[in-house]
């Protein structure tokens, strides 16, 4: 009865196999960088930075003047406001770097991208090979549960061990039900991901491929983006400084003057120059911005070092992990997963045989069962703790 339940269910997979499309991992990555959704903000942010450098080295509007006098004739003059070079350099300097700034946070986005594309089709593999152990359960459960039922309608076992046998297989059953729920629903957060809308099955679920190579050069956060991101933010503010500093520089005014003819009588048209010097004698105010920057300098150094602690602090975490997950691997490989198919096999053999009872038949197929449970929990938490440190090292 158990084998014949199998092999239905074995077909069954295989005839919705073929009605799906195989969906890779590196599919998903492509089709979540072509999606925009994922990546149009951070391009067009960058896209304005670039579009503001121009404006950055741009002059100032220029000033029309226009004076009326009864005994002279009427002036029209024209005025440019002019800043030294020193101004327009620094203005220049400050937006190249957030430019820069911008290119580091649209690497940033396409980071996150590809962590949540990895977690979410990690998570999708999890479900169909948990949903893949949870049908082969429910069959053994339920030939058991009927089993039981029938023994014990013959007379041949107690009312407990029919109600432990029912027991067991409705909660099983239950989970698995739980599960066809929670499936569909991260196909479909994948799905919104990539912008695609074709229904699809992944690769069989397994722990990512690592070596001991690997994991050294994973050691390092030498090549993060996130530490480039917080020294850019701090060059930044540096050259906010630097432009604020520069905008106390002298401004000149210049430009020519127009004389135009009186309404009445003779009047001769005549030009000349005028030449003005602004000076910034407001020295609270302008010291008040200086010291406003200044502080931003010091918010932004703060913010880098605050920042590295707490980044430090995630790739131990995800380091020790990934280690502890790496041998929990070695130890079902080695041992726990031939244990627990002897342990079925086993229970199976004795029960038909009649030397165990139907309680504790079920208590072993359960532990057997928890173990195969916990393996594929170990490769999900294996694989999240490998991206996550691939994301924080910036090697994803």
């Amino acid at each position: 009865m158990y084998k014949f339940l199998l092999t239905i269910a074995w077909a069954l997979s295989i005839t919705t196999c073929f009605s799906q499309q195989l969906l890779t991992r590196q599919q998903a990555y492509t089709l979540a960088g072509a999606n925009r959704v994922n990546t149009d903000a951070a391009q067009l942010d960058l896209l304005r930075q670039q579009q503001l450098l121009k404006g950055s080295r741009g002059f100032d509007n220029p000033e029309l003047e226009f004076e009326i006098d009864p005994y002279d004739p009427m002036v029209l003059g024209v005025l440019m406001p002019l800043r030294l070079p020193g101004v327009y350099a620094s203005r220049s300097g400050l937006q190249k770097e957030r430019i820069r700034l911008s290119e580091l946070m649209l690497q940033l986005n396409q980071y996150e991208i590809n962590r949540l594309v990895q977690n979410t089709y990690n998570e999708v593999q999890y479900l169909y090979a948990r949903v893949n152990l949870l049908q082969q359960q429910d069959s053994l459960y339920q030939s058991i549960k009927t089993a039981a039922k029938r023994n014990f309608e013959a007379g041949q076992i107690n009312k407990l061990e029919e109600l432990f046998a029912s027991n067991e297989a409705n909660n099983l059953h239950n989970e698995l039900e739980r599960t066809l729920i929670e499936l569909p629903a991260q196909k479909r957060a994948l799905s919104y991901i990539l912008n695609y809308r074709t229904d699809f099955i992944v690769d069989s679920f397994r722990a990512m491929t690592t070596d001991p190579m690997l994991l050294s050069i994973l050691d390092t956060i030498s090549n993060s983006i996130r530490p480039q991101i917080l020294q850019q933010q701090v060059v930044v503010s540096q050259k906010e400084l630097k432009a604020e500093r520069a905008e106390l520089l002298p401004q000149i005014n210049t430009g020519p003057l127009f004389g135009l003819q009186q309404p009445h009588g003779e009047g001769t048209k005549r030009q000349g120059w005028r030449v003005s010097l602004s000076m910034p004698i407001w020295r609270s105010q302008n010291r008040a911005r200086i010291q406003a920057a200044q502080t931003g300098v010091q918010l932004a150094e703060a913010q880098r070092r605050r920042e590295i602690q707490d980044l430090n602090r995630e790739y131990t975490v995800a380091m020790s992990q990934l280690l502890r997950e790496q041998k929990s691997l070695q130890y079902y490989a080695t041992v726990a997963n031939q244990q627990a198919v002897d342990i079925t096999q086993t229970a199976l053999r004795l029960f038909e045989a009649g030397q165990v009872n139907y309680i504790e038949t079920m208590r072993n197929i359960i532990t057997a069962f928890q173990t195969r449970v916990n393996y594929l929990e170990t490769i999900r938490n294996f694989n999240q703790a490998l991206t996550e440190l691939k994301y924080l090292n910036g090697s994803l």
